[in-house]
């Protein structure tokens, strides 16, 4: 691990260690968790739905989930490129880490990966409630 890494994941750590209100960081857990398990309904009773249509009901649930695989790459790809462009181009912190001795690769490698990091974590922390009912519908264990 490099150490630019180590000093991102102790950035990560101390963050989390960072004084705030009473309650906040579990007020907003508690929110995520009742958004999650509504999400997870409604996509349940929307594939349900379509699962009970006589004649097209599998196809549309498959054309469904595909569709909803390719606005989340789309929107993941945009999401990105616009993050990529604040977090490494015009990041305050750039100019200071190009005069260390760390190599150029390695400096973008780790500034895109902070890039997508912060760009898709909500795209696949929302994808679990749609795998979750779709795996429900079909009982995959």
């Amino acid at each position: 691990m490099t150490p630019l890494l180590a000093l991102k994941g102790k950035i990560f750590l101390n963050s989390l260690k960072k004084p705030d209100r009473p309650g906040q960081r579990v007020f907003f857990f508690l929110l995520s968790v009742l958004f999650m398990t509504g999400l997870y309904f409604w996509v349940r009773r929307i594939f349900l739905y379509l699962v009970s249509v006589p004649v097209i009901g599998e196809v549309a649930l498959v054309r469904f989930l595909a569709l909803m695989i390719f606005i989340a790459g789309g929107m993941a790809l945009l999401s990105t490129m616009l993050s990529a462009v604040s977090t490494i181009y015009a990041a305050r912190e750039m100019r200071l880490l190009s005069v260390y001795p760390i190599s150029s690769g390695w400096l973008f490698s780790v500034k895109m990966l902070e890039a997508a990091v912060y760009a898709d974590w909500m795209i696949v922390l929302a994808g679990i409630p749609f795998s979750l009912a779709w795996r429900s519908i079909y009982e995959i264990n």
